[in-house]
């Protein structure tokens, strides 16, 4: 069992408190995009964000309502992390608890993946990551705990890996007949000195420029163009930190199900919701939150 390490922090430790944090995120969503209990699109991936709750909940919440309407046909959630503590790229077989329940892996398909891949299952790798663990919840709500989860931590690989490991997922998808939701877990820019990337400082539209560099990163992610997307985060310097994540998901849709297209379905700053003010140490720091949905 795969023990919560960051609930209390990045979300509520409570059932209770988990449970009104969510469906406020929820109703939040629901009422700025307009997303209602009918939507109808077919989606079958997404990128979501990881930070913690209060920051980034609305716009992970805006991503899950859209798939809330098709939670009860999707029986497995194959959530794509990265290791914030080392290199490490792994899978974990175990099941995941949260304050919202067990998350119960699918372990067949685990095993599927680690043999067909490579990706070695490395219990202890997950222990203190945050990236898949804030996933978790939001699917445990949508699906009624009752879909089961296969948690991949991709860590520094080659372009050269990233494209087999996902070749090789997308064809176990395409030759099985389970329906999977994927997503990737990933932040966008971290800006400020503090994240040693601040190329817009003393700029007065720093807010604006950085939105525009993250979606000239979201143009060739939403076209499953992995390349030019990582050519484009190492020439520009974007701390985009789940970036290899958000690769080995457009490699597997590249594979899985080639004609996909993302859509950008929402974006902020951690400035937007807590706006800095003269005199705050941060005052010039910032996270960036998207989520793009592949229909």
């Amino acid at each position: 069992m795969r023990s919560p390490a960051v609930a209390g922090q990045f979300y509520p430790g409570t059932e209770q408190g988990l449970r009104t944090e969510i469906a406020k995120y929820f109703e939040q969503a629901n009422k700025e995009a307009g997303i209602g209990k009918n939507e109808k699109s077919r989606i079958i991936a997404a990128i979501m964000p990881h930070a913690g709750y209060f920051f980034s909940g609305k716009c992970a919440a805006t991503g899950y309502s859209l798939i809330k309407s098709q939670a009860a046909k999707t029986k497995t959630y194959i959530v794509i992390g990265i290791n914030h503590h080392s290199n490490e790229t792994s899978i974990s077989k175990e099941d995941w608890k949260t304050p919202l329940g067990i998350a119960e892996t699918n372990k067949e398909l685990v095993e599927r993946i680690t043999k067909t891949t490579g990706i070695p299952i490395n219990e202890n790798a997950h222990r203190a990551e945050h990236s898949i663990e804030v996933q978790i919840p939001f699917i445990q709500y949508i699906t009624e705990n009752k879909a089961k989860i296969v948690p991949i931590m991709i860590g520094q690989e080659s372009v050269a890996d990233i494209k087999r490991m996902g070749r090789k997922i997308g064809e176990l998808l395409s030759a099985g007949k389970e329906r999977v939701m994927i997503i990737a877990s990933s932040d966008f820019t971290h800006y400020g000195a503090g994240y040693g990337y601040a190329p817009f400082a003393n700029n007065s539209d720093a807010r604006k420029k950085i939105e525009e560099l993250d979606k000239g990163a979201v143009e060739y992610i939403k076209k499953l163009e992995t390349e030019k997307f990582l050519k484009y985060v190492h020439t520009t310097g974007a701390t985009i930190c789940g970036k290899n994540a958000i690769a080995l998901l457009l490699e597997i849709l590249r594979q899985y199900k080639p004609d996909t297209r993302g859509e950008l379905v929402c974006y902020y700053t951690s400035s937007d919701v807590m706006p800095n003010r003269d005199g705050d140490r941060d005052r010039d720091m910032s996270v960036s939150y998207g989520c793009v949905v592949f229909k």
